[in-house]
């Protein structure tokens, strides 16, 4: 057996509830560290962190707890940077690799799809490139399913095959995956399966505080890009209250009223969209408000050029009436002085 020629190594356990991160932390360590779950849960879990030695190499284990995922997703965001930034805390901001645990026989959903976006988000874009091992569990199903498989298919021939969003997870990660059965009481498999582990992670990049601070620009936006569901409500809303001051042409006695009501209106709008512009142009999701904005403005300023023709229609018909009455004056002059 092929010993790892780190003597020390540092993993951080992520993903869904339920996937068996706890159980494979406590496969790494040979010994009950982390509290498990039979399933996915409500409850918010500590981080939480372990050590052991393996041969002749001291592993530090971190369990990072999954996110429910019936929350929100800004929720799911925040909890998870909160998660992993006290994970990171826990190993100086520097690790070996990152354990990215999916559950064999399992359909790779959007949660998982949603998780992997948030480590990327969370620790920078090339994280799933240079830092990520994919770790398997329930390696027991696997070998069941393999039993009668006449071609004697290997795990990472079943990698490979694998289609949709999981095969460009694996791609991604160079193919780092390792099969974990942490129901397994044979020692050998035990050992066997730590072994593979020990030799990926000498293939990935350590991770460094600089990557994370690198990745600030990537969490603030991952975090904007979250909570756009609200800020579209947030904006929808604005818009609608700004379109029901549009006051009515000839509702108003006082024309000039409604010359200063319309262009404070207009003002308003302007200020709005320049924030909108400012805050989140660089954002799809903001593309039908700025839109919306666009129409609004343009509303407006139809009703201020109706105003305008009505303003010079009435001016017009002023100097009529002045010149009528004048007329009118100067007949009634004429009139005495005869």
């Amino acid at each position: 057996m092929e010993q790892s020629k780190s003597k020390e190594a540092t993993v951080l356990l992520v993903g869904n509830t339920g996937n068996g991160k706890s159980a494979t932390g406590n496969s790494i360590l040979n010994k009950q560290s982390f509290k498990t779950t039979a399933g996915p849960s409500n409850a918010i879990s500590a981080v939480t962190k372990d050590t052991g030695v393996y041969n002749d190499c001291t592993l530090y284990v971190i369990d990072c707890p999954g996110v429910d995922t019936e929350r929100s997703p800004d929720e799911i965001f925040s909890l998870s940077v909160e998660n992993i930034e006290k994970a990171l805390e826990m190993c100086s901001f520097q690790f070996s690799a990152l354990l990215l645990v999916l559950k064999y026989g399992q359909r790779f959903t959007q949660q998982e799809s949603n998780a992997i976006t948030n480590i990327r988000g969370i620790l920078g874009q090339n994280v799933i490139r240079e830092c990520v091992i994919c770790v398997l569990t329930y390696g027991d199903d696997f070998e069941a399913d393999n039993e009668d498989n006449k071609d004697d298919l290997s795990f990472l021939d079943w990698c490979q095959q694998q289609e949709g969003e999981i095969k460009k997870v694996f791609q991604e990660c160079m193919c780092r995956c390792v099969l974990f059965n942490n129901r397994s009481k044979d020692e050998s498999i035990k050992r066997l399966q730590i072994s593979k582990l020990l030799e990926l992670v000498e293939k990935t990049t350590p991770y460094t505080k600089a990557m994370y601070d690198n990745a600030q620009g990537d969490r603030q936006r991952l975090a904007t890009e979250t909570q756009a569901p609200k800020i579209l409500q947030q904006a929808n809303a604005t818009i609608k209250e700004l379109r029901q001051k549009i006051p009515s042409i000839g509702a108003s006695k006082h024309p000039h009223t409604l010359e200063d009501q319309l262009s404070k209106l207009l003002i308003d709008v302007e200020i709005y969209k320049e924030s909108l512009m400012r805050k989140y142009e660089e954002y799809e999701f903001v593309k039908q408000p700025l839109q919306d904005l666009t129409i609004l403005r343009m509303e407006i300023n139809s009703k201020l050029k109706i105003y305008e023709q009505n303003s010079k229609i009435g001016r017009a018909q002023d100097i009529t009436q002045l010149n009528e009455q004048e007329k009118t004056a100067n007949n009634k002059r004429y009139c005495i002085i005869l």
